[in-house]
């Protein structure tokens, strides 16, 4: 008797652990906002300040969005560009840092965005599963590397929202809410409906 296969469902396999991640929404959201700012102009720097990204991923965005010019970003990307040709991406990369004498880092950042961009610590919703695993990572090996106040509390931020088990087997998830300006408000975490808040 010969076994049969079981048909796969339209739709199956593993659920998104964040359906409502959208990196290409989340990249045309800032580059919307940047672009906005950068028309009322706004330096790089303030620009940064307002939507909390450093004035290089400020930059990265508005070339991305290709508004921004200089004559350092033209030669970038020509170069890039020539080289993009014949290699592959990490190799032209490389070629137009040596050809310019720039880091492998000032040059990307010169190019436009591939992927998105990487959005501040506070925003989890508007990270990758991927990335938000790798804060909580580093979080902890800061905190076991230095086990301070300030690196325990990097630990507790990280996991904040996380669904964990108690040892018991019972749901438990916590969150953190900002209350005012200096001061936050530690929620210490649910489990079966119940909230205890310190």
């Amino acid at each position: 008797m010969s076994k049969m296969k079981k048909t796969r469902k339209p739709g199956g396999g593993r659920k998104k652990l964040k359906p409502e991640y959208d990196a290409g929404k989340n990249l045309k959201e800032q580059m919307e906002s940047a672009v906005a700012l950068y028309d009322s102009e706004m330096s790089l720097q303030a620009i940064g300040e307002e939507l909390g990204l450093n004035p290089i991923k400020v930059r990265k965005l508005l070339i991305t969005a290709g508004v921004y010019e200089s004559e350092v970003a033209e030669k970038v990307q020509a170069a890039f560009q020539e080289y993009c040709e014949t290699q592959d991406y990490k190799t032209s990369i490389l070629s137009t840092a040596n050809t310019l004498k720039l880091s492998k880092a000032s040059v990307t950042s010169y190019l436009p965005y591939q992927k998105g961009v990487y959005f501040p610590s506070t925003e989890k919703d508007k990270i990758s599963v991927g990335a938000e695993r790798q804060r909580r990572y580093r979080a902890m090996k800061w905190w076991r590397a230095d086990p301070t106040e300030e690196y325990f509390w990097g630990v507790v931020v990280a996991y904040a929202g996380v669904k964990f088990k108690t040892y018991s087997g019972l749901p438990f998830s916590y969150e953190i809410k900002k209350v005012g300006m200096a001061s936050t408000q530690k929620s210490c975490g649910s489990t079966a409906g119940i909230r205890v808040k310190v």
